[in-house]
Formats: structure tokens, C-alpha cells, sequence
């Protein structure tokens, strides 16, 4: 709870990102429900907290992804930033976090270029 708590931090109070990236991990790690999820918060909510679920078959470049929509890739990024921020350099996992950060990155910049253009798909 306490990473998801920081990672919030990342979000103004209220917002959906807030509580996105209060629940981001409730599935994964905390084996609660889609459905108990639906029954409690809005199916926005939700629906980006499915996004942000790994799936067990997934590596975690495929995962990543498969992120696409803003929010999911906000609070992913906020996610990674925070893994990369509690873990040495050294350690195992420090370089897949890297990777992942500089491809959200890259998402999140041709996202805005493409609105910025009006660019709709």
C-alpha cells in the first residue's frame, strides 16, 4: 500500500490518475476482483486499473505495451519512476524499469504531438 500511496503522490488529490494509481496494483497484487472494482467505482476508473494489470502470459515489454491510454500511461510512468527510485542500479530489475520508462516516455511525447495536430484514430 505504501508504493501505491506514492505513486499517487504523483496526482492531484480527486483526479482520476489519483485514484487510478491508488488501485493500480489492487488486482496483481492484491487478488481483488474486476467485478468488486465495478460494484465500488466508476467503470472509467476501473477500466484503466484492467489496463494496468499485467497479464500472467504478458513479458513485461508486451505489457508495456500495450498500455495506450493516458492515464494508464501517466500513472505507469509514475509507477516506474517510483520503482526506479527504491531500487540500486545494480539491482536486477533496474534496467527493465529503465526501458519501460523511456518507451512511456516516448508514448506519452507522440501522443501529444498527434492532439496537438488533432490527429484522432
Amino acid at each position: 500500500m505504501e508504493h501505491a500511496l506514492k505513486v499517487a503522490q504523483h496526482f492531484e488529490y480527486g483526479t482520476d490518475e489519483h485514484m487510478i494509481a491508488l488501485l493500480h496494483d489492487v488486482i496483481e497484487d492484491e487478488q481483488a476482483t474486476e467485478s468488486a472494482l465495478r460494484a465500488t467505482y466508476p467503470a472509467r476508473i476501473v477500466d484503466t486499473v484492467v489496463e494496468l494489470t499485467r497479464v500472467y502470459e504478458e513479458t513485461y515489454a508486451e505489457y508495456i505495451e500495450r498500455l495506450v491510454s493516458d492515464e494508464a500511461i501517466a500513472v505507469k510512468i509514475a509507477d516506474v519512476e517510483e520503482n526506479l527510485a527504491r531500487s540500486s542500479k545494480y539491482h536486477s530489475l533496474h534496467k527493465r524499469y529503465h526501458r519501460a520508462l523511456m518507451a512511456l516516455l516516448v508514448k506519452r511525447q507522440i501522443a501529444d504531438r498527434l492532439e496537438r495536430t488533432h490527429v484522432r484514430f
